[in-house]
């Protein structure tokens, strides 16, 4: 084979990786926007449930009398991640459920 042949192969084959690549991704990437679209879609979890009670979880942070610092709340906490509509969010430690922006609870630690 030619020089001139050889170049032409190495491109296609290349596209051709990329190309398998690029669609073995795509059901990853396509569950991934999925689930921050349905994270919205789960449900906020109640005060009464046995972690939240355990966690001293209020929805409402200035309802909450073990919160010390004022500005505490879950929107800044470090196990939270907002949903779109920045009303409520996925915490690490209560998992499938949303949580309050505006609640609290003692495992608060500040977003760094």
């Amino acid at each position: 084979m030619s020089r001139s042949t050889e170049a032409p192969n190495a491109d296609r084959r290349r596209l051709l990786k990329i190309a398998a690549l690029g669609i073995a991704a795509a059901p990853f990437a396509s569950s991934l926007l999925a689930g921050e679209a349905s994270a919205a879609a789960l449900p906020m979890v109640d005060e009464k449930d046995p972690t939240a009670a355990a966690l001293g979880y209020h929805c409402d942070a200035t309802k909450n009398p073990a919160r010390k610092q004022a500005d505490a709340t879950c929107a800044n906490c470090m196990f939270y991640t907002a949903n779109p509509d920045g009303k409520a969010g996925l915490c690490q430690l209560f998992q499938g459920k949303n949580v309050c922006a505006a609640g609290w609870c003692t495992s608060w630690s500040k977003k760094a």
